[in-house]
């Protein structure tokens, strides 16, 4: 019964018809249901209770206010849009966009006078009027649109800060076409750089008749006489003539380094010459035929011979001649030294490639056959 008193209370003292005692003011807790009936004192006491209780005043307007929600006060209106704008129309002046063409640059009376002059048939016009249109362009410089642009445009975009990276450019760069990849394959030329004339060149192919050297000279044997083409400067030397019309060259070899040149001929004698000084420095003999290859090893040379033997030089000694290499049985028309030094390789007429090792034994190490 207490309760039902305290809210019929409660709900008079909402209505706020009557004026508010501060001066009477009792707490809740100090009302204590009646004993014995419906004590009118008690309800006078709990109305102006619930009267003058400030926190019922107060709290109950504070619940009513409608507070602004976060989210919305980020949406743009409550961001000021306008202001945004006036401020960058003060600032940019009147080009805010680089896509957007200029219109103070922008000639849209040609473009217009072009629209309609591409669609226009000319064909019902008369010469004279042809004429007089040709001219009127030429004044107003109307046909000349090679210097001028229909649309202008802002500036190139400014360049990206340094470290920028694009993901979008794999985007828009993975549909190129491939840049067409350089040929693997070398140019050969066709055509000679050079042309010399070598009159009187034995055609034999076992021969070996011209040899360049480290100093960019090159000998050639033409049947009896040595000649020396200067590759610097293009100019030939006759070096010498072998007398006789039996006896030719059949070979020639330079020294790895320096202008020492060594030729070999048909009667089987082996000259070496100065060609600086162009002088002859020895003559070498020891096979009994012609001499169809030569190499050098330092100070040995190497030459082969028709029989079939080959012999070891030492051209700094009066007897030159160091050792007989024997284990071909036809000429031997190829000879060349390892870059060591050490081994000595000889092709013969007999089918078989020889390697030799000369300072350990006259026989070779190794014998292959075609």
């Amino acid at each position: 019964m207490s309760n039902f008193n305290f809210d019929l209370a409660l709900n008079d003292a909402l209505k706020l018809d009557s004026t508010i005692n501060l001066n009477n003011s009792v707490s809740r807790l100090s009302i204590k249901p009646p004993t014995q009936g419906l004590n009118m004192s008690g309800l006078n006491r709990s109305r102006s209770a619930s009267r003058v209780s400030p926190s019922l005043l107060s709290s109950r307007p504070k619940q009513m206010n409608r507070s602004k929600s976060p989210a919305r006060s980020k949406t743009p209106t409550r961001l000021g849009l306008p202001e945004v704008y006036n401020k960058n129309q003060k600032n940019g002046g009147g080009c805010a966009d680089r896509f957007i063409p200029n219109r103070s640059t922008t000639d849209f009376e040609l473009a217009s006078h072009s629209i309609v002059n591409s669609e226009e048939d000319t064909g019902s016009l008369s010469s004279t009027q042809l004429e007089r249109r040709r001219l009127l362009e030429e004044n107003l410089n109307l046909g000349n649109t090679t210097d001028s642009r229909i649309l202008s445009f802002k500036s190139k975009a400014p360049t990206a800060k340094d470290g920028h990276a694009n993901n979008m450019k794999i985007l828009y760069s993975a549909g190129k076409p491939a840049a067409p990849k350089a040929p693997n394959t070398r140019q050969v030329p066709t055509t000679a750089e050079k042309i010399l004339d070598a009159p009187e060149m034995m055609n034999d192919f076992y021969l070996h008749l011209m040899d360049w050297s480290s100093l960019n000279h090159m000998a050639v044997c033409l049947n009896a006489g040595m000649y020396i083409w200067n590759a610097t400067d293009g100019n030939i030397l006759e070096l010498f003539q072998k007398e006789g019309e039996e006896p030719y060259l059949s070979s020639v070899k330079w020294i790895k380094e320096g202008n020492v040149l060594a030729a070999g001929d048909s009667d089987g004698s082996i000259q070496l010459w100065d060609v600086a000084n162009t002088k002859i420095i020895r003559t070498m003999r020891g096979h009994t035929g012609r001499i169809a290859t030569l190499d050098w090893n330092e100070h040995i040379l190497a030459s082969g011979g028709r029989e079939g033997g080959i012999h070891l030089h030492d051209v700094r000694v009066a007897e030159h001649h160091v050792s007989t290499l024997r284990g071909h049985t036809q000429e031997v028309c190829g000879l060349t030294w390892s870059p060591c030094g050490k081994f000595l390789a000889s092709g013969g007429n007999d089918d078989t490639v020889q390697i030799w090792e000369p300072s350990a034994a006259t026989r070779p190490i190794n014998s292959k056959d075609r």
